[in-house]
């Protein structure tokens, strides 16, 4: 896992050989958040890679991601809502959830490769979470 939370971050991953679908994904996210000061300061990129487990995510991102943060209630119950904004599975094998904790807009980006090594238990918890939203709206936001 690596961590993008300022410019100089981002420009320095940006420099590093990436995936093709995760660098067009994070240099569309500069660009649109191009202009709004140190990108510290609007967001942090939390980019799981295979070999990342569930628990480790949540202890960078600092809640549980299998846990409703309102109310507690653990995601694999039917009533449950996702405590992300919005989540959506890109092409080429990323999925991007965006949380977002304040009015600002001040949001953690947590990109999550979805191939061969991943964590089983996180991309079952996502692929679930993301088909169900997709059935119930025509979309990706909970």
């Amino acid at each position: 896992m690596f961590i993008i939370d300022s410019t100089a971050a981002l420009a320095s991953a940006l420099d590093q050989p990436l995936d093709e679908y995760l660098m067009l994904l994070l240099t569309t996210r500069r660009d649109q958040l191009n202009g709004s000061g140190d990108l510290g300061e609007t967001a942090r990129f939390l980019v799981v890679e295979p070999r990342d487990s569930l628990a480790e995510v949540e202890a960078v991102i600092g809640f549980p991601l299998v846990t409703d943060i309102a109310d507690g209630i653990c995601l694999d119950d039917p009533d449950t809502v996702p405590s992300w904004e919005w989540a959506e599975h890109h092409e080429g094998g990323w999925i991007e959830l965006a949380f977002i904790f304040s009015d600002d807009g001040a949001a953690d980006v947590v990109l999550v490769s979805d191939r061969e090594g991943a964590d089983p238990d996180l991309i079952d918890l996502l692929r679930h979470h993301l088909a169900l939203d997709h059935e119930q709206t025509g979309s990706l936001v909970p």
